[in-house]
């Protein structure tokens, strides 16, 4: 069962094993998500190239706060 669906181009971090990675790079890599690939899989876009992880985590997205001066800008027409 499908418990929560990702949207299309969503950021979010791809992470890379420990073995893989030295001591000094990090731990995990800016991507987009661009689809489902099988089973507990995820096509993301990282540099212009597709991969498929297992390992893939939504970024936080905060909303843009509004303001005043957008409010008054708005003229009904």
């Amino acid at each position: 069962m499908l418990t929560a669906t990702i949207p299309f181009g969503a950021r979010g971090y791809k992470h890379i094993p420990k073995e893989v990675r030295t001591n000094w790079e990090p731990n995990s890599l800016p991507c987009i998500f661009t689809g489902y690939a099988g089973t507990n899989q995820y096509r993301v876009l990282v540099n212009r190239k597709i991969h498929i992880t297992r390992d893939f985590d939504l970024a936080k997205v905060t909303p843009k706060p509004t303001t005043s001066t957008d409010n008054e800008q708005y003229v009904p027409v």
